[in-house]
């Protein structure tokens, strides 16, 4: 979903590492056959512009926050046993001058989206 709404080269970065992401965090919970399906779709991410700051004051510039948007689906064939819908924020941290940083950025959200998501169902 998150491809098809534009989410370009980034939609192929959130694939790869929340697919990575969800099987470290899910261990032993995913892959049992019969076991229902999870599927996570992505409607957005955004970046923050501003990287760095202790969030304490928005007048300061700080406060400037990563976010990634989707929602998880728990299906059992063709019946839909659990939809969780989940919006992530972590505060944009990084130099703003790395050309890596954007990258290592959207590879931590996904991360703490698995993280939270396997907490969370």
């Amino acid at each position: 979903r998150f491809r098809a709404l534009g989410g370009g080269v980034f939609a192929d970065l959130v694939q790869a590492n929340l697919a990575a992401a969800m099987q470290r965090h899910f261990v032993g919970r995913i892959g049992i056959r019969g076991a229902p399906a999870l599927a996570v779709q992505i409607r957005s991410m955004s970046l923050g512009s501003h990287v760095g700051g202790d969030g304490s004051s928005w007048r300061l510039g700080g406060g400037a926050s990563d976010y990634l948007d989707g929602e998880a689906v728990v299906s059992q064939g063709s019946r839909v046993m659990l939809r969780h819908p989940q919006l992530l924020t972590l505060a944009a941290s990084g130099a703003w001058y790395d050309p890596e940083n954007e990258r290592r950025r959207a590879v931590a959200l996904c991360d703490a989206y698995a993280s939270w998501l396997a907490r969370s169902i």
